[in-house]
Formats: structure tokens, C-alpha cells, sequence
């Protein structure tokens, strides 16, 4: 059954999605030399590219945000714990 309420709430997640896929497709765009500037000075080379290469999968997957942390966890904690510090939005 649909109110004001519900409705509300789905207009707020569609804009909350509509916000996540803008944003993954940003950094997608974005060369991997500029992602690593986004990065902590001392980030591991080789996290930077296991979280760059996660998220233009995601992107070209259209991944949902939540697909896209579970591969970044796959990817182990390092990487998670890059993730974490530059898209506060996957905690």
C-alpha cells in the first residue's frame, strides 16, 4: 500500500542511488594516476590498484553499492581500509 511516506522514502533512495552511480562514474573516469592523488601518501601502490580496478568493474557493471563493498572485502583489509578512508559512503 503506498502513502505519502512511502513514497517519500522510495523518491529519497532513488535520488540516494541515482547519487552513488553518478559519483562511481566519476572516479571510474578518472586515470589512475589521479585516483592515487585522492590517496594517503602512504597507501600501498598495489591497494590503490585493486580498489581502482574494483570500482571501474563496478561501473561497468552498474554495480549496486552494496556488490561493490563486498568485492572490495574480498579484496582484504588493506584495501577495505583504503576504501573506507576515500568513500566514507561504503562503511
Amino acid at each position: 500500500m503506498s502513502n505519502r511516506y512511502s513514497n517519500l522514502a522510495h523518491n529519497a533512495m532513488s535520488r540516494v542511488k541515482d547519487s552513488y552511480s553518478i559519483e562511481l562514474s566519476k572516479i571510474a573516469d578518472m586515470s589512475l594516476s589521479d585516483f592515487c592523488k585522492l590517496c594517503p601518501a602512504t597507501s600501498d601502490k598495489a591497494a590503490i590498484q585493486k580498489l581502482k580496478a574494483a570500482v571501474d568493474d563496478a561501473a561497468a557493471k552498474n554495480l549496486a553499492q552494496a556488490d561493490l563493498l563486498n568485492n572490495i572485502k574480498k579484496l582484504g583489509d588493506t584495501v577495505y581500509n583504503l576504501a573506507k578512508t576515500l568513500f566514507p559512503m561504503l562503511r
